[in-house]
């Protein structure tokens, strides 16, 4: 009788044992399931955000990073005193910028009939500043910006990739022998429709083409390219008549007006 009453003790005590094993075990697993979920909703949220929760609706605002404009991007006009330490490289369109009055001629080196064939081996003659190999004389001068403006004189004869070359030659001897001044490549111009539709073999059409390689060649080279052709075109994609003297490609003054004021803005810092 003792006997039978002691294993019945024992056996009330093993299930006891279980019962407190069981709901400790229920007890671990519930946490454990309550910390994984309250993880999971932290980790829904995305950093460097923030939440506002009104009557069980989440909306979360994310804030962008501000984007800085690109280099000679079209923005407001810096005053004229920005050419004072310029130096403007081109052809006879190029010399009319001094011609009539705009820009200081010891700033202009250029000449009628350059093209980009012969810019580093014919001299330019120039009462003002002598005889002088251009890049040699940029060289000399140490202009803090200079704007390049070449290839009317020759794109009917010279093929695009031969100009193209000698382009990105004379860039890269600009570069190298003046790392610190900002390059500026400008659009060859257009010309009118009265000169396209004449004798002359240059059209629009050659012009585009022979621009959109330069602007190709310009970003290659990390320079700025300055698309004043598109700046003086009408509606057709012609020289304005009134920008243009009577041979149809040469400026007038309003022409060096509209250019000048265009390229004040378009400016880089470097």
């Amino acid at each position: 009788m003792l006997g039978n009453i002691n294993r019945s003790d024992k056996s009330k005590r093993i299930i006891n044992i279980l019962i407190i094993i069981v709901s400790i075990l229920v007890i671990i697993a519930s946490v454990m399931l309550i910390m994984k979920f309250v993880g999971r909703e932290k980790s829904d949220t995305p950093p460097n955000s923030s939440t506002t929760t009104t009557q069980s609706t989440t909306v979360i605002t994310t804030t962008s990073p501000e984007v800085e404009p690109p280099p000679a991007s079209d923005n407001d006009a810096v005053d004229d005193s920005y050419f004072d330490d310029t130096v403007f490289v081109g052809d006879s369109i190029t010399v009319g910028y001094s011609a009539y009055g705009f820009i200081e001629e010891k700033s202009v080196l250029a000449s009628q009939g350059m093209n980009i064939e012969k810019i580093n081996t014919e001299k330019v003659k120039s009462p003002g500043n002598g005889n002088y190999i251009i890049l040699d004389h940029l060289i000399n001068l140490k202009p803090n910006k200079i704007y390049v403006m070449l290839g009317s004189n020759g794109i009917a004869w010279l093929s695009n990739e031969f100009m193209i070359g000698e382009y990105d030659d004379f860039i890269n001897g600009i570069k190298e022998a003046l790392p610190d001044s900002i390059v500026y490549v400008v659009s060859v111009p257009p010309v009118t429709k009265e000169l396209e539709d004449g004798d002359n073999p240059i059209t629009n059409k050659m012009i585009d083409e022979f621009n959109s390689g330069l602007e190709e060649m310009a970003n290659q080279n990390s320079v700025h390219y300055l698309d004043l052709a598109s700046e003086l075109k009408d509606d057709n994609g012609y020289l304005f008549d009134e920008f243009a003297e009577k041979d149809g490609m040469h400026f007038k003054y309003a022409a060096y007006e509209k250019s000048l004021d265009f390229f004040l803005r378009h400016t880089a810092k470097k």
